[in-house]
């Protein structure tokens, strides 16, 4: 059996691939692992020695490492946008990226699908997605109350003017992993349909210094 299939080597090669920094690497990681395994095991003739389980079993992660270079790629063209904007980031200002793909009713619809980066997880504490999920209530739930309406209205704002022209570029609490509350600033774009209807929204979490 090829190491594409050994379950404890997918799983440290997808965790590498989420921490990666950059496409390069992501690139250079994906023929390391599965470059020529996966290009026979994904043809359409049988392949000699690979049964029709380990071919579909290819066809599937094929299509997972699709979807998480394209999640890459996106995060990174956030991450060139946001800095190459009127304020920029403090030096050795620490951040996180989160992108989220939106349902017709956006946040709160069943449909929308939120993706929290490490580094994201990382500035508040947590380690793993199994402490800091991918849905909505991970960062809800964490959000000061003084600071959740304030803050949803402002991404809300962002999301109606079709224009582009109300930014997302705020300022609020969230209670990190050891109870206590810390400042930092979001920031983010909707990208739209052809009709100005919002499809997906990039942006970061910038960690503010604590007040002097």
């Amino acid at each position: 059996m090829p190491a594409l299939f050994n379950k404890t080597t997918a799983a440290k090669t997808l965790d590498r691939l989420l921490h990666a920094r950059d496409n390069e690497r992501t690139r250079s990681l994906l023929r390391k692992t599965w470059g020529a395994s996966l290009r026979a095991l994904t043809l359409s003739g049988p392949a000699v020695g690979h049964t029709a389980r380990d071919r579909a079993a290819a066809v599937e992660l094929a299509g997972r490492i699709a979807n998480l270079t394209l999640r890459l790629a996106q995060a990174e063209a956030a991450r060139d946008c946001l800095r190459t904007s009127s304020q920029r980031h403090a030096a050795g200002q620490r951040e996180g990226l989160w992108e989220i793909h939106l349902g017709p009713g956006h946040l709160t619809d069943p449909a929308s699908r939120f993706w929290w980066s490490p580094e994201f997880r990382n500035l508040l504490g947590f380690d793993t997605a199994e402490e800091f999920p991918d849905v909505f209530d991970s960062w809800r739930t964490r959000v000061h109350v003084d600071d959740l309406l304030p803050t949803l209205a402002a991404f809300g704002a962002h999301l109606h003017d079709r224009s582009g022209r109300t930014p997302f570029d705020v300022c609020y609490r969230l209670r990190c992993k050891d109870g206590e509350y810390r400042w930092f600033r979001a920031r983010g774009q909707a990208r739209r349909s052809a009709e100005g209807v919002p499809v997906t929204a990039l942006g970061v979490l910038l960690e503010l210094p604590p007040a002097a």
